[in-house]
């Protein structure tokens, strides 16, 4: 497992993102730092909760079997993560000027494929 938290710039909040090979297994390491997010029953490819100004996005790598999956599901959660950070700021997104959106979009998905790649090549590293 790997886990990452960082300040989301000008919206006064921080963006946590965790990878984990089975988050049935991390539960309790997930749990420490996220708590009551995962249960015995969890079985999901990525889950996304707002707490006051924290966010939070959880991927379980055992559900998302292939790259095409992957990004379809970084995608859909950042999306959420769009969503809240708006719901909190009280801004309504506007279909004919969604450049704000589309930029944070951008980033929230760059910052979560930084962390992916960081937990890919910790498991490759452990198969050598």
């Amino acid at each position: 497992m790997i886990a990452t938290s960082l300040r989301i710039p000008i919206y006064s909040s921080r963006l946590h993102i965790a990878f984990s090979e089975d988050v049935l297994k991390d539960k309790d390491a997930l749990n420490k730092r996220f708590p009551e997010t995962i249960s015995e029953e969890s079985n999901f490819c990525a889950i996304t909760d707002s707490r006051g100004n924290h966010i939070l996005v959880i991927f379980d790598m055992k559900n998302i079997k292939d790259d095409t999956t992957l990004a379809e599901v970084i995608a859909h959660e950042a999306l959420h993560v769009t969503s809240y950070l708006f719901i909190r700021k009280g801004i309504k997104p506007d279909v004919n000027n969604d450049e704000p959106q589309a930029y944070l979009l951008g980033w929230v998905v760059g910052e979560i494929y930084k962390v992916y790649l960081k937990f890919k090549a910790q498991k490759d590293v452990k198969k050598i």
